[in-house]
């Protein structure tokens, strides 16, 4: 088997898993943006609100969200089996430890980076609310791969490290890297209008699958590691997509011309 269709097998049984529909069963929906009133980083709040209610969505999970979640545990533990097999695939010598993260992360952050470039270039309100979806679901994804790396605590792949050092301050599962790749991807995929959903999607999650592909290329996680990195990712941009919304400024002046002068008044959000 060559390493791509490899991945390609992976992203397959993801598919079959359901892993790409509506995450946290939310159904994604985008809103405009306007650059006048909200950045492109939007309000550090609105990350925390984020992480809350991502991590305590299980709460009000019905029956599919949770075969999903069992679907994802189940296709973990099927790779899981074939972690050494996969590992003595991309690395098939000897290689000193070396896990470029850097580099691995340049794919997604070039992708947010033409999305912004193109949105400031023409002036296009839907791609800044494209680019700072991109940029929450990437801080989502982030921040909570940390909290499962954190917690479990799994050793990254390495020369002879076995595949079950769970508790020793690791930080290999889920993969982060694999999570900000789906997570921009995701949002690239859903986002825009439906006439090129289909190239948005391929171009998306191939920017996920790419993802992946080199953290397997430069040894830095097991493949059991890999599956739900991009279950957590995919999840994270539907769950921002989910929960987009243009922020308005708390309070705001407006001037009207009127004969003679001029009329001021002023409003505030009592509610957000």
């Amino acid at each position: 088997m060559n390493r791509l269709t490899l991945v390609a097998a992976i992203l397959a049984a993801l598919g079959t898993f359901k892993i790409c529909s509506p995450a946290w069963g939310q159904e994604p929906a985008t809103t405009a943006f306007d650059p006048a009133v909200d950045s492109v980083m939007g309000e550090p709040s609105r990350y925390i609100r984020d992480f809350k209610g991502f991590m305590s969505a299980p709460a009000h999970w019905d029956k599919r969200e949770w075969v999903q979640l069992s679907s994802v545990l189940a296709a973990t533990s099927v790779a899981y089996q074939y972690d050494y097999d996969v590992r003595k695939h991309f690395v098939p010598v000897y290689r000193e430890k070396d896990y470029r993260d850097v580099e691995d992360a340049l794919p997604a952050a070039l992708v947010f980076g033409a999305t912004w470039f193109v949105a400031r270039r023409k002036g296009d309100d839907a791609r800044f609310a494209e680019a700072r979806t991109m940029v929450r679901a990437a801080a989502l994804s982030t921040a909570s791969s940390l909290v499962f790396k954190l917690g479990l605590g799994r050793e990254r792949a390495g020369p002879g490290i076995e595949h079950d050092g769970w508790w020793n301050a690791g930080r290999s599962m889920p993969s982060g890297h694999t999570a900000f790749g789906f997570a921009i991807g995701t949002v690239l995929a859903e986002s825009g209008t439906p006439k090129h959903r289909w190239v948005r999607r391929l171009a998306g999650y191939g920017l996920g699958a790419a993802s992946a592909y080199l953290r397997l290329e430069h040894d830095s996680h097991w493949v059991s590691d890999i599956v739900p990195g991009v279950a957590l990712g995919i999840a994270s941009g539907r769950y921002a997509l989910a929960h987009d919304s243009t922020a308005a400024p708390r309070a705001n002046f407006f001037v009207a011309p009127l004969d003679g002068g001029a009329m001021l008044s002023y409003s505030i959000a009592l509610d957000r």
